[in-house]
C-alpha cells in the first residue's frame, strides 16, 4: 500500500479500488472506519462497505452516488465509478460489453486504448485468423487482399483496422526487413478479456453451425459424444483436450510456413453439460 490515493481510471474492478482506497484512507487517516463510513454515506448498517467489498452486497445506483460522496470522489470519478459498477454486476454479456464500451469511452489515454485494443482483437472474430494469415507464405500486407480471403465477408476497412489493432497490442511485428510478420505476444488478462473471449467463442461457435450448410463432410469435421461424467472425469477429459490442444499448437506450429495450400482454421473443443448436477435435481 502506498500513499498515493487510488484513482479509479487505474482499475478494472470497482471492489479491488474500494479496498485499495479504504487501505490508503486507514494509511493517511486514523479516523476512518467502516463504521465512520456507513455514517457519512447513510446507511443503518455499520458493515454495509466490508459486505460490499467482500462481494457480499451490490451497489445500486443510489448507492453509487452515496459512496462518491462518501468517498468524495471528483464528477470524473464519480463517472467512471458509476460505469465500472455497471460493467462488474452486469448480469449478461449483452450488458456486460454495453457498460464496457461506455467504460473504455470514459477513459482517454495510452493505457485505455491498449485495453480497448485487446478486447477489440477478440470481439472481432477475424483478427485473431488474419494473425495466422500472415504466417502463411503468400501473405500480403493489403487489407483487399486479406479481405478477398475469408469465406465469410469481410470488408476492407475491417481487414485494415485488424492489421492495426493487432500491431497495437503486439501481435503482429516488422522483422529487419519491414515485413509484417505473427508474433508470440500474449494478451494481458484482465476482466475485458474474458468478455471478448466469451464474444469470441459465440461468433465462432456461430462460424461452426454455418459450416454446416456451407461445406460437406470432405471440407469440415463436426463430431461428438454424449456421455454421463463424473466431476472428476469431467476435470479429467478437460486436462486432456487442454493437453492436446498445446500438443497441436506445437506440431502444427511450422506447417503454414512449408506449405503453399495453407488455409486458415477454427479447431474448437467443447465439454457442455446438458443436465443439472445430481444435488440440484
Amino acid at each position: 500500500m502506498t500513499d498515493v490515493r487510488p484513482q479509479t481510471l487505474d482499475y478494472d474492478d470497482y471492489r479491488e479500488f474500494l479496498r485499495e482506497l479504504i487501505g490508503y484512507l486507514r494509511l493517511t487517516s486514523r479516523s476512518f472506519s467502516f463504521r465512520k463510513f456507513s455514517r457519512k454515506a447513510g446507511y443503518q448498517s455499520p458493515n454495509f462497505l466490508k459486505l460490499v467489498v467482500e462481494g457480499q452486497r451490490n451497489l445500486s445506483e443510489e448507492s453509487i452516488t452515496r459512496f462518491a460522496k462518501a468517498f468524495e470522489l471528483s464528477a470524473k470519478e464519480e463517472k467512471d465509478f458509476g460505469h465500472l459498477v455497471r460493467f462488474n454486476q452486469s448480469k449478461s454479456d449483452v450488458e456486460r460489453n454495453k457498460n464496457y464500451r461506455l467504460l473504455k469511452r470514459n477513459r482517454p489515454g495510452p493505457a485505455a486504448e491498449i485495453h480497448a485494443a485487446q478486447y477489440d482483437v477478440y470481439s472481432k472474430w477475424y483478427a485473431l485468423p488474419i494473425r495466422e494469415l500472415s504466417t502463411t507464405p503468400d501473405f500480403k500486407e493489403d487489407p483487399e487482399w486479406i479481405a478477398s480471403q475469408f469465406i465469410q465477408s469481410v470488408s476492407i476497412h475491417q481487414a485494415k483496422r485488424a492489421l492495426e489493432l493487432l500491431q497495437k497490442v503486439g501481435l503482429l511485428v516488422r522483422d529487419t526487413s519491414g515485413k509484417l510478420k505473427a508474433a508470440t505476444a500474449r494478451l494481458r488478462t484482465g476482466v475485458e478479456v474474458p468478455l471478448a473471449v466469451r464474444n469470441f467463442h459465440r461468433a465462432m461457435l456461430e462460424q461452426a453451425q454455418q459450416s454446416l450448410d456451407k461445406f460437406t463432410t470432405k471440407d469440415r469435421h463436426v463430431s461428438s459424444l454424449t456421455q454421463a461424467l463424473t466431476r472428476a472425469q469431467y476435470e479429467e477429459v478437460c486436462e486432456r483436450v487442454d493437453a492436446f490442444r498445446e500438443e497441436l499448437l506445437q506440431n502444427m506450429e511450422d506447417v503454414p510456413s512449408k506449405s503453399t495450400d495453407a488455409q486458415i482454421y477454427f479447431v474448437g473443443f467443447e465439454v457442455i453439460p446438458l443436465t443439472k448436477p445430481p444435488s440440484q435435481t
